[in-house]
């Protein structure tokens, strides 16, 4: 089968005109359109298998593990080292440079996939080239979040592949953030917490934040401070998330029940911006919501 994809439009020679593929938004199926690529198009190299793996954001932990997840568990019946990555419709332009995107390592060497192939898959597209594929495979997998019984197999392949081994002494890490959600009394919460550890994602490489994670039995932060990367930590750990005001969602919850981790959600105080634009404020904590904290330690 002839491959050709331009700015995320997909063309094929086959017949099939459209997948269906799970996405995050809804928890439901969307379609992904195909279209008849030009027989006069070059080919430019020649595979066995392609894995083509449909995407929202690569760029945010919480969404990115949606789909590495349901692709685990689609490649676990075709080990397929190969892939390349689409989006689906609206997608594509919010990703930025997709080689260098902050997690494009976890997506390779976290899931054991061939960086070099989709780089030069990549470039023989940009030139207007083709590939033939012998067998073209579309993650179509959803999941469950009640019970999803690959979800250590998962974690700890992707541990495995990072050559990441946990430390069993305790270990708490709150996650901190810059700019938006930021806190602005840290000192006095640092103060107050004591001796634990205090992290900034963004500081640190992909394989030190997943240490960092599976290491930890307790974690805790501001909502989309990188609290996706709890489904790593030990089982029945625990996740404290810290949510601006009275906003809600729960993001968290969802993946803490299939991982087997324990949930607290704390209300924390917004020191400025809009209460009804949560993301974009700044937040500050109480004695008391520190004390509901501390409690946990214990």
């Amino acid at each position: 089968m002839k491959l050709f994809i331009d700015n995320n439009k997909i063309y094929t020679s086959s017949s099939q005109k459209q997948a269906k593929c799970f996405t995050e938004y809804g928890m439901k199926f969307e379609i992904i359109n195909m279209f008849p690529i030009s027989k006069k198009i070059n080919i430019a190299l020649h595979i066995e298998q392609l894995l083509l793996i449909p995407c929202t954001h690569i760029t945010n932990i919480w969404h990115l593990m949606h789909h590495l997840l349901i692709t685990y568990k689609y490649n676990k019946k075709y080990n397929i080292k190969f892939v390349f990555l689409i989006f689906f419709p609206r997608f594509y332009e919010r990703q930025g440079n997709i080689i260098n995107s902050t997690y494009i390592e976890l997506i390779f060497k976290g899931m054991g996939f061939d960086f070099e192939k989709y780089k030069e898959i990549c470039d023989i597209f940009s030139k207007g080239d083709a590939i033939n594929v012998k067998n073209l495979h579309i993650v179509n997998q959803t999941m469950n979040f009640h019970h999803e019984p690959i979800i250590n197999d998962f974690k700890n392949n992707i541990l495995k592949n990072f050559n990441i081994a946990r430390d069993e002494r305790k270990k708490i890490t709150f996650i901190l953030r810059r700019g938006t959600r930021e806190i602005t009394n840290l000192d006095f919460v640092k103060k107050e917490l004591g001796n634990i550890h205090y992290i900034y994602m963004e500081d640190l490489t992909i394989e030190q934040q997943l240490k960092h994670i599976a290491d930890t039995d307790i974690l805790i932060g501001v909502h989309g401070a990188g609290l996706a990367w709890c489904i790593f930590m030990k089982k029945n750990s625990l996740l404290i998330e810290l949510y601006p005001g009275d906003s809600n969602t729960n993001n968290y919850i969802r993946w803490c029940n299939i991982a087997n981790i324990r949930y607290e959600r704390i209300s924390v105080n917004i020191s400025s911006g809009d209460p009804l634009n949560f993301r974009e404020v700044k937040v500050n904590l109480n004695k008391e919501m520190i004390r509901k904290i501390h409690k946990k330690f214990q």
